[in-house]
């Protein structure tokens, strides 16, 4: 731990395609899905119609989508006492560490990229229906 300066983890994302790219109303099951608590009716999210620019996918270009964690003492602390990773994230994250899915998200709010992209770069768990209950 004492050598450890930081670590980055990165994903490359599509970007939406300028040429064709449209306004769209946001899917509330899809943001539900990866936890966006934000106001739903002025959100902008953008979407490529596709085009000849971009090959009728709707993406042209890609960007990268990062996390870094930098290294404390009491990151390496835990890290010496063998924490688990979860107990070392929250820790990095109160010391000011965006999460991947954060930094993925900032990105659709701007308009870069689309929530299915990232759901479908970051694996981003849905959240499974409610089980239905079988009368015996």
């Amino acid at each position: 731990s004492s050598t450890i300066k930081g670590v980055i983890a990165q994903r490359l994302v599509r970007l939406v395609c300028p040429k064709c790219k449209k306004l769209i109303q946001p899917n509330p099951e899809i943001l539900e899905n990866i936890e966006y608590e934000g106001e739903i009716e002025n959100l902008n999210l953008y979407q490529g119609e596709g085009c000849e620019f971009c090959r009728n996918s709707g993406y042209k270009g890609r960007t990268g989508i990062f996390e870094l964690l930098l290294n404390s003492d009491r990151i390496s602390e835990l890290i010496a006492n063998k924490s688990p990773s979860h107990t070392i994230k929250e820790e990095a994250i109160k010391s000011g560490m965006i999460p991947l899915q954060q930094d993925a998200l900032s990105k659709v709010l701007k308009g870069l990229t689309t929530i299915e992209e990232i759901v479908r770069v970051l694996g981003v768990t849905r959240k499974k229906p409610a089980e239905k209950t079988v009368p015996k």
